[in-house]
C-alpha cells in the first residue's frame, strides 16, 4: 500500500471531490488538484473570500501516474494545457498527473520560454533555482474515489495575510532571479 497525505486549498470543505467542477485551461488540464505541500494548498486558497485546506489520504498503489518532474515535457504540457494548443502528451491513459506547480512566480519564465526569449534548458534552470511544490491532478473517477477525506482547516485572516505576503515575496525573488539571469546573458562591450 502506498499511502500519501495530500492537500487541496479552496473556498470550503470538500468531503466528496468530483471532476465536474474542474476548469479546462489549467496546468494539467481538467481534474481535481492536490499537493504534497500544505503551504501551497494554503496559497491556492488565500485568494478566496473564505479559505480552507482540505486533507486527504490516498492509496496510490494501483493508480496509473504520469510523473513529469521539472522537464521540457512538463514545460510543453503546461503551455499546451493552459493555451488553445493540441496537447502532445498522451495523458488520457493516466489516472493522475504529477509535476511541479506552475504558480505565479513561474509564469514569467514560462512566458519567456513560450515567446522564444530563453531556451527550455534555461527556463528549467531558472524554475529549479526558484524552487517549486509538487501537484497532483486526479483525472479519473477511479483516482477521485481513492481519496479519503480526513479533515478541513479554515485559514484565519492573520495566516491568510502572512501567506499572501510570502507569495508576493516569492514572486519578487523569482523576478530578481530572472532579471539577473537576463543581465548576465547580455553581451559585455569593451571600450
Amino acid at each position: 500500500m502506498e499511502m500519501k497525505r495530500l492537500y487541496h486549498g479552496t473556498y470550503g470543505c470538500i468531503k466528496k471531490p468530483d471532476l465536474q467542477h474542474s476548469r479546462l485551461n489549467i496546468d494539467f488540464g481538467p481534474g481535481f488538484y492536490l499537493t504534497e505541500d500544505e503551504k501551497m494548498a494554503a496559497k491556492w486558497a488565500c485568494n478566496k473570500k473564505q479559505s480552507f485546506v482540505n486533507y486527504y489520504d490516498v492509496d496510490m498503489s494501483d493508480l496509473k501516474v504520469c510523473d513529469l518532474g521539472l522537464t521540457k515535457e512538463w514545460l510543453h504540457f503546461i503551455i499546451e494545457c493552459r493555451g488553445d494548443y493540441e496537447v502532445q502528451l498522451d495523458y488520457k491513459s493516466y489516472d493522475v498527473i504529477k509535476g511541479p506547480v506552475a504558480d505565479d512566480k513561474m509564469f514569467r519564465t514560462i512566458s519567456d520560454y513560450e515567446d522564444g526569449y530563453i531556451t527550455a534548458q534555461e527556463a528549467i534552470q531558472l524554475l529549479n533555482a526558484g524552487g517549486f511544490s509538487t501537484q497532483y491532478c486526479f483525472r479519473t473517477d477511479k483516482a477521485i474515489n481513492k481519496l479519503k477525506f480526513c479533515k478541513v482547516r479554515e485559514i484565519k485572516e492573520q495566516e491568510k495575510q502572512r501567506t499572501l505576503e510570502e507569495t508576493k515575496q516569492d514572486r519578487q525573488k523569482m523576478e530578481a532571479l530572472v532579471k539577473k539571469f537576463k543581465e548576465d546573458r547580455k553581451p559585455k562591450f569593451r571600450r
